[in-house]
């Protein structure tokens, strides 16, 4: 009775582990269809985006389905350079008048100043007067939290639609800072 039992053992070891390998096999290519379709994970370079967010994080991306609202965080990228995604907030979209208050400190959207808990100092270009703005159909205008210190809409101009990544909705790393950004 051993000898008998000796193939059929052997034969359900390879059938486990054939189940195992089409799992590992179906389970990679989900997660590869996912990042390519879906998701994304971003790194924060730099500091335009402080207090918010931090050199070094992992971001958590998508732009299926997704069209930009104000307060948005999202990743963009430049026409003349594609290679540099910058992660920006939304300020105003297609259609929208900005006037960015450099005397006074202040972003006004179609005459309305906005509420801006979020960025981490006021502006500092005492004299520079008003940059006045209206977003052209399918563009936004963004910029960073960090307004001494990021590269936005003030010096890029409006950002096609077509050139937002996604917009971030998780952060992912490090884990003690885990969760949605806002």
């Amino acid at each position: 009775m051993q000898q008998g039992t000796q193939p059929v053992r052997f034969k359900r070891i390879w059938e486990n582990i054939y189940d195992w390998m089409d799992a590992i096999l179906f389970a990679f290519v989900a997660v590869i269809l996912l990042s390519v379709f879906v998701f994304r994970v971003v790194f924060v370079s730099g500091e335009s985006m402080q207090n918010t967010l931090f050199e070094g994080e992992r971001l958590l991306i998508s732009d299926l389905f997704y069209t930009p609202q104000y307060k948005d965080i999202v990743v963009v990228v430049r026409p003349e350079d594609e290679q540099e995604p910058l992660i920006k907030r939304v300020i105003a979209t297609e259609g929208q008048f900005v006037e960015v208050d450099y005397d006074n400190g202040v972003v006004r959207v179609d005459g309305v100043e906005l509420d801006e808990p979020y960025i981490k100092e006021a502006m500092d270009k005492t004299g520079a007067g008003v940059l006045q703005v209206e977003v052209p159909q399918g563009e936004v205008f963004v910029m960073g939290d960090n307004r001494n210190h990021s590269l936005d809409s003030r010096m890029i101009g409006t950002v096609p639609e077509q050139y937002i990544l996604g917009k971030v909705y998780l952060r992912l790393l490090p884990l003690d800072r885990f969760g949605g950004v806002a």
